[in-house]
This record gives structure tokens, sequence and C-alpha cells, in this order.
């Protein structure tokens, strides 16, 4: 006689878990990946912001930059309140690594090409991406690939 089947056979149960499994690993890559990718514009928004406030220092300085590194630039910016805030990279402090460095910013009055002469007038502000296929990274020797605003 017929047998009345009110369910599903391991196989099929198996084939289901593993399908849910494969979509659920794909689902996890792509968020992670574009979870990098927005904390990559958030670097790159952070320095231009900074970019910005070092430009009217400077207006203000007869041409000149805060001296130092990126603890000077940020007392020079907040005690003149050229800006109300510093920004850190969305990963500091965690000791993860951006394309092979540390995440975080750098400030500094040499360029990344070595120009030293007259750094009161240079500054370069710096940042490890995590996407290292970013078009917009600069090999900077030994610092590595950079995402780098210079003036």
């Amino acid at each position: 006689m017929f047998k009345n089947n009110k369910g599903f056979t391991l196989a099929e149960l198996i084939i289901v878990v593993s399908i849910i499994g494969i979509l659920a690993s794909i689902i996890i890559v792509n968020v992670s990946s574009a979870r990098a990718k927005a904390r990559d514009v958030k670097r790159k928004t952070d320095l231009k912001t900074l970019e910005s406030s070092l430009e009217i220092y400077a207006n203000a300085n007869k041409g000149k930059y805060p001296q130092g590194n990126w603890d000077a630039m940020s007392n020079s910016l907040l005690t003149n309140e050229y800006a109300s805030s510093i920004p850190s990279d969305p990963l500091s402090g965690n000791n993860k690594s951006c394309g092979g460095i540390k995440c975080e910013y750098s400030y500094s009055n040499s360029l990344c090409n070595g120009t030293t002469s007259e750094p009161q007038y240079h500054f370069s502000l710096r940042a490890g991406l995590e996407r290292q296929s970013d078009g917009e990274l600069i090999d900077c020797g030994s610092a590595g690939k950079l995402y780098i605003i210079e003036k």
C-alpha cells in the first residue's frame, strides 16, 4: 500500500542546512567587507576635515603649519580653536592592522618624498587603509602604502 510520508528525509535536511550555511558565510563576508570600506571612507573624511583646519591655521599664521607630531598638531588646533575635536582612527587602540601598518593617523612636517626644507610650510597627514586595493594609496617607502594628504 501507500506509505504516507509527512516529513523530510535526513538527506533533504542536510542539503537545506548546507545551503543555509553557504548563504550565511557569503553574507558575513560581504558585510565585513562593507564595514572595512565604511571605516576607510571615515578615515579619508577625517583627514580632509583636518586638512581644512590646518589651512585655516596656516592662513592665520602667515602660511605656517603646526610643527611636530600628531599630538603637537592636535594641541595647536584645539588650543587656538581651529578644530573643535581631533578625530581618531575607527580601529585605534585595537592593535589592528591596516594594510600591514598599525591603524592610526599621523602628522608630520616632512613629506612622503623626504622633503624637509622649510618644514613650517609643509604638512603630511597619513592613514593606513584596510582595503589595500584603494586607488588613492601612495607607496611611501618604509612607511608602506598610505592614504596621504600633503601640502
